[in-house]
């Protein structure tokens, strides 16, 4: 696996916008999850894009383990995140966590 470093990619900001070329050019949500998870530092963008890129490519399930993943780390969501949680739980049928998350906001 190529790791962000060796790309010279070292900003928080850099390594979110390549996560989110890699989900959007190639649909690879398992190597953009390899990425994420080498990470030391996360910003809420970088979440984002990993719940939106979940949110749209799948497994939507994903979307809504990373948004609880996202809060239990002590990063608050924040306007661009609920659409995609939300459209998440719709599409896998989870009204409850999909009316946490709707109550969240």
């Amino acid at each position: 696996m190529l790791l962000l470093s060796q790309l010279g990619l070292t900003s928080v900001l850099l390594s979110t916008k390549f996560i989110s070329l890699v989900i959007h050019v190639y649909s690879s949500m398992d190597y953009a999850r390899k990425l994420f998870d080498t990470m030391s530092q996360r910003d809420v963008f970088l979440w984002n894009a990993m719940i939106k890129g979940y949110a749209d490519v799948g497994p939507c399930q994903e979307a809504v383990t990373l948004f609880k993943d996202m809060h239990q780390t002590g990063f608050l969501p924040d306007n661009h995140t609920f659409p995609s949680v939300v459209r998440s739980c719709s599409v896998i049928s989870a009204f409850r966590e999909g009316t946490e998350v709707h109550c969240f906001c």
